[in-house]
């Protein structure tokens, strides 16, 4: 789920912001479930009368189920979100976009239990949205 401003065509850069709550997924490496929620700011360059390019760069939250932070419950730290995408005013109450976007965060675990000491690990989550935004 996103939500995110809507730049003004008539004029050539504009600035705005965005929010995003991406529902859990799994992993490959590691069992149950993680997610990230991201906050933005974007700079939109507009490149004709309804085509626009932007830039997003903010902080995503890195948060997880207990099966994926496991039994010594591991320090989930977020990191930085980048994005770089394209939106095209449909009508003047609806427009799509497609944007490249990734978050980074940290998994760290501390292994008492059986004493093989610190495991950490970086986080990379890349994925490409597809959006219709309306306009209110």
């Amino acid at each position: 789920l996103r939500l995110t401003t809507v730049p003004d065509l008539t004029k050539t850069t504009n600035f705005g912001a965005g929010v995003e709550y991406d529902s859990d997924r799994s992993s490959y490496d590691f069992d149950g479930n993680f997610s990230f929620s991201s906050f933005w700011f974007t700079v939109y360059q507009t490149l004709d009368q309804h085509l626009y390019g932007f830039a997003q760069l903010g902080y995503g939250t890195f948060n997880a189920d207990e099966t994926y932070q496991g039994e010594d419950a591991a320090v989930l730290i977020g990191g930085m979100y980048h994005g770089i995408g394209l939106g095209y005013e449909l009508s003047y109450k609806l427009n799509i976009e497609g944007v490249y976007c990734t978050n980074k965060g940290r998994y760290h675990n501390h292994n008492n239990i059986i004493g093989l000491g610190t495991s950490t690990y970086d986080v990379r989550y890349e994925r490409l949205n597809i959006s219709f935004l309306a306009k209110f």
